[in-house]
């Protein structure tokens, strides 16, 4: 009888391991999809807002140079937005 108590109660604690390291697997992949999608949504690789007027106040563009490039990239950023929210049907 005693065998059979020690038996069940290691089988409870193997499978209650099991459980946690699926459960902290699942979290590790969680964490790491979403610092991926992350780290492709902030890398736009061009100029930022902040650049451009960085540059319009160094003086290396023109205040048109500047009206220009702001309305290219604002439409750019919503363009990327809409395609987000609506993905093409196939």
């Amino acid at each position: 009888m005693l065998l059979a108590q020690n038996t069940t109660v290691s089988i409870f604690v193997w499978l209650l391991i099991l459980v946690v390291l699926i459960v902290a697997g699942f979290v590790l992949v969680a964490w790491v999809t979403r610092r991926l999608k992350a780290s492709d949504d902030s890398s736009s690789g061009g100029f930022t807002l902040s650049d451009l007027r960085e540059l319009r106040r160094q003086g290396k563009m023109t205040e048109a140079e500047f009206e220009r490039a702001k309305i290219a990239m604002l439409a750019s950023m919503r363009a990327r937005e809409a395609a987000r929210k609506d993905p093409p049907k196939e």
